[in-house]
């Protein structure tokens, strides 16, 4: 008798509980993948898909990032990401939800209030930016508003770069504004704004300074009366922080400003507006900025050589001057005249500029070819002289230079025919220079067929491998030419 066979059992396995949402979708990992996005519209579908409007007070799986969603509610989504922009109707309803947003954001931008005597082509008179850019920055002094009216003291916390521009600080913000700076996380802060400095303020940059490893620090309109004895704790401490690289000065007349700075920084990059210093104060500047290679000098006072720049500057490399006006006439401005004069004669002594750009030149053509004729690391020109006849005194001397790239803009080359048939063109012995490889007439307005028989003519200049001319350029008397017949490789329109 055979065995009575059981049936087999069958076992029932079901699917195991979905986890919930929180743990299949770690909040930070959230946070980390939404930050990356940078348009709008999928920034707000990703939140969307993720997470709801309820994770900006539970916490959720979007975190922090909810608040977003609960402020989409309110205030247009184009105006939350990704840049915050804080307008009157919405200030009050952002401004509670700023703390717990600000590690999130990189720029919050607050345009003017209605109070603000802002023009209509300067809509935003200051800019506010977490984390990467800048906070509270003005690019318009003279536009006032409150630097009051800003984000609360506890969304600072994730700032690295402070930047305040304003036409008044009244002293409680001002306090305020020193005894953040002295405990912050910030390494880049300036202040273009009136201010009478005082010991408190001075010991407190001076704290910040020896603390943090600050890579740029700017002032402007600062009053150096009250501290005139303790002054050189703020220099000692600059030149004590071997982080720094960028430095500013704005708008300081006081001869006094540089007291106690006998030793060089360590700075790079130095921008000096409309300083009127005296003579010891500038000597003692540069002495502190012997290490700088880019130099921008805009208005107050200069030298009369660059004999004493280019001995106490040898590492100097880039350098701007703009607006000054001479020590012994402060009627007369080296703009003119002498600009061209002093770049002839000092351009051979400075052996790293290798670019060079000119705007305006008006005399003094002689000189500076002679001076471009022997700056023999000087690879690349651009010119910007409306006067077509300083650049025919010049073309004798490129076309002997090591120039490999000339770039003329803004100049008038009509009715060339006439310059033409007396054998004075533009680039009769330019483009004979064995160095040239490039020849760009940008933004010059050409009046004459003979412009682009120029190109014909040197067909024989194989070493030019490149054109570079604007479309507008090629229209004469309702017709258009090509002048690649002219051009031996390529042509960049």
């Amino acid at each position: 008798m055979k065995p009575l066979l059981r049936p087999p059992q069958t076992k029932t396995i079901s699917a195991p509980t979905a986890l919930p949402f929180l743990y299949r979708h770690p909040m930070d990992l959230m946070e980390r993948v939404a930050l990356f996005i940078s348009d709008n519209e999928t920034f707000f579908a990703f939140l969307d898909a993720f997470g709801s409007a309820a994770d900006g007070d539970t916490g959720g799986t979007l975190g922090r990032l909810g608040y977003f969603l609960v402020l989409r509610d309110v205030v247009p989504a184009t105006n939350l990401w990704p840049r915050l922009c804080l307008h009157d109707v919405s200030q009050a309803t952002v401004l509670p939800a700023l703390t717990r947003l600000s590690p999130s954001l990189s720029t919050l931008k607050s345009p003017p209030t209605s109070h603000d005597a802002a023009p209509p082509y300067h809509p935003t008179p200051f800019e506010c930016t977490f984390v990467r850019i800048a906070m509270m920055e003005s690019s318009g002094p003279i536009i006032p508003h409150n630097i009051r009216d800003g984000p609360p003291p506890s969304a600072y916390t994730y700032l690295d770069t402070l930047r305040v521009a304003a036409t008044d600080v009244p002293a409680a913000v001002a306090i305020d504004l020193f005894t953040y700076l002295e405990v912050s996380a910030i390494t880049t802060f300036t202040l273009d704004a009136p201010l009478v400095l005082t010991p408190t303020i001075l010991r407190q940059v001076a704290a910040w300074l020896h603390r943090r490893p600050v890579l740029e620090f700017g002032f402007g309109q600062w009053s150096f009366g009250q501290v005139q004895d303790t002054l050189p704790m703020l220099w000692e401490a600059l030149v004590g922080c071997k982080t720094l690289t960028r430095l500013s000065m704005a708008h300081i007349a006081s001869t006094t400003s540089v007291v106690g700075l006998s030793s060089p920084m360590t700075v790079e990059t130095a921008r000096i507006d409309d300083c009127f210093l005296g003579d010891s104060a500038r000597q003692a500047l540069l002495l502190g900025l012997q290490h700088v290679r880019t130099l921008s000098w805009h208005g107050g006072t200069w030298w009369h050589t660059l004999e004493s720049l280019t001995d106490v500057l040898p590492q100097l490399v880039h350098l701007e001057v703009s607006h000054t006006k001479t020590a012994s006439d402060p009627s007369t401005t080296y703009e003119a005249t002498l600009a061209l004069q002093w770049i002839a004669t000092y351009l051979p002594l400075w052996p790293h500029v290798t670019r060079l750009h000119l705007v305006n030149g008006t005399s003094q053509a002689q000189l500076l070819g002679t001076g471009l004729l022997h700056a023999r690391k000087l690879t690349s020109l651009t010119l910007h002289f409306p006067d077509f006849a300083i650049l025919l005194v010049l073309e004798a001397y490129l076309a002997q230079t090591c120039l490999q790239e000339v770039a003329i803009t803004g100049c008038t080359l009509a009715i060339l025919h006439s310059w033409i048939e007396e054998g004075q063109h533009l680039c009769t012995h330019l483009l004979t220079n064995p160095h040239l490889h490039t020849l760009s007439l940008d933004a010059c307005r050409v009046d004459d067929f003979a412009a682009f028989e120029t190109f014909e003519w040197h067909n024989h200049c194989k070493h030019v491998i490149a054109y570079v001319i604007p479309r507008t350029l090629l229209l004469h008397d309702g017709r258009r030419t090509d002048p690649r017949r002219g051009c031996t490789d390529c042509l960049d329109v």
